[in-house]
């Protein structure tokens, strides 16, 4: 079901009016709230007009709960209708397309196939409030809570987002970097389990006007998975991101990040330079932790000392010891000069953000050690010149800096559906990422073989890709913005 699919229809019936139609998408592009709750809250339907309409356009029937005597409010979001006529099974759902809902449907009810009908979300909340469930909110929440961390997992999501409304919460996965809808919790539901997220994360409890961040560890079979959250106060109640720090997510070579043969062995051969300063440039996002992770796991076989610098640590490393920078405590340039203290051979530094950690950096890459560091510059040509205003002589650079990557990630078309959307992908016709990258090492002259636009070599390479069929050329126009007539008649 799409969103301009859906308007057409309700055109069709009369619900609404085409200019009420371009008004709602607008505001959905830019909210990403779901069309049919737009419409509700600008007005242009009723509720009880709108609902049986769109289970008619779901292919669904539709049921008035108002006139339900024999129920009972499952704990996770549906309800089963007892009827008396036929030995049938019959569920109300708020979205009988959701996938893991119906996932859910059949470990419940592994020896029936139920008939599924739609309601009025709203109805649905007043009938589960009016009916104690047989199991408190306080009961379930652990079970939801692990059923929508694991999902998140199984789908190789980088964060879980709750996003909570004035009836209900929308939970959204993180995939290959675009948000994507899960689920919908009952506004009781996500009280209960934004409560259980806070004690694990050992956060204030009580505390719901100011931001808060915490951290838990959760059990995916045998895997230990950290969970980083955030929690933020909105109009509507607390939102909250869980950042998953998959493990097995950065156990990746450079030979499987995507990149060309070529960049492949300029990144080794960094790898087993002995000192000097390696960058990589681009947006948040973009997979620049996982590059540089990429380049020590090439070097820990190699016998040397790796340190690093972080904020957070994202992955925990063996064989590297990796300090966390606490802003109470210390910062990255006291931290780097109590590293050059440690012996180090290859240090990693995430990020270089002030004038002190920059000189000091490029001290160290001087005096006999690996450097390995991100900066936020949109093109490599402008690495020396935003290390010049961070204070860092401009005749230091020529001999230290051994090689800068820029990078962006696009991300490949299914291979399930090629492109055209799947439950694999979740409807997206994207599933995996993969390296776009521009590789500068010693050697070569930034000042005349880079007069070309870095970006505009890396939607060169960008293009193959969609030559190959591994992208399409509107994943190309978000990630690089919209490309050059001449650049799109190559694609």
């Amino acid at each position: 079901m799409t969103q301009q699919h859906l308007g057409k229809f309700l055109i069709e019936r009369q619900l609404i009016r085409q200019d009420q139609l371009d008004t709602a998408l607008r505001e959905q592009r830019r909210s990403r709230r779901f069309l049919g709750e737009i419409l509700l809250a600008f007005g242009f339907v009723k509720r009880e007009d709108f609902y049986p309409l769109l289970a008619e356009f779901m292919g669904f029937p539709f049921i008035d709960l108002s006139v339900c005597t024999d129920y009972f409010c499952h704990p996770r979001g549906w309800i089963e209708i007892k009827k008396t006529s036929d030995e049938e099974l019959h569920i109300v759902v708020a979205d009988p397309h959701d996938l893991f809902l119906q996932h859910a449907l059949s470990l419940t009810y592994p020896e029936q196939t139920p008939i599924l009908y739609l309601a009025d979300p709203r109805g649905m909340e007043q009938l589960s409030h009016s009916r104690s469930p047989a199991l408190s909110s306080q009961d379930y929440a652990p079970d939801l809570l692990r059923q929508l961390i694991s999902q998140a997992l199984e789908a190789g999501a980088s964060d879980v987002h709750f996003s909570p409304a004035l009836h209900h919460c929308q939970v959204l996965l993180r995939l290959d970097g675009m948000l994507v809808p899960l689920q919908t919790l009952h506004r009781e539901q996500w009280q209960a389990l934004c409560a259980h997220i806070k004690v694990l994360g050992q956060v204030d409890l009580a505390e719901a006007r100011r931001p808060q961040d915490g951290s838990f560890r959760f059990y995916h079979g045998s895997d230990p998975i950290d969970c980083r959250l955030s929690t933020m106060p909105t109009k509507d109640g607390e939102s909250i991101v869980i950042r998953l720090l998959d493990p097995r997510s950065i156990q990746t070579g450079l030979d499987e990040l995507g990149l060309l043969p070529h960049q492949v062995a300029k990144l080794k051969n960094i790898a087993r330079t002995s000192e000097g300063l390696f960058i990589i440039t681009g947006p948040t996002g973009s997979g620049k932790t996982t590059s540089l992770y990429s380049m020590l796991q090439e070097i820990i076989p190699a016998g040397r000392n790796i340190m690093t610098v972080e904020q957070p640590i994202e992955y925990r490393l063996d064989g590297i010891r990796q300090t966390e920078i606490q802003e109470d405590v210390t910062d990255f340039a006291k931290a780097l000069r109590s590293i050059l203290r440690h012996d180090p051979d290859v240090i990693y530094v995430s990020e270089i953000r002030d004038a002190e950690t920059a000189m000091t950096a490029v001290r160290a890459a001087m005096t006999g050690h690996l450097v390995l560091t991100t900066l936020h510059v949109s093109d490599i040509r402008l690495i020396p010149r935003r290390l010049e205003d961070l204070g860092v002589p401009a005749g230091y650079l020529s001999g230290v800096l051994k090689g800068a990557m820029a990078q962006r990630l696009i991300r490949r078309s299914c291979a399930a559906c090629s492109g055209k959307g799947c439950p694999t992908c979740f409807e997206t016709g994207y599933r995996g990422r993969q390296v776009v990258a521009e590789i500068f090492t010693q050697g070569d002259d930034l000042e005349t073989q880079y007069l070309t636009d870095t970006n505009e070599r890396m939607i060169r390479y960008a293009r193959d890709l969609v030559r190959q069929h591994q992208t399409n050329r509107q994943e190309v126009n978000r990630v690089f913005g919209p490309v050059e007539p001449r650049a799109a008649n190559a694609a």
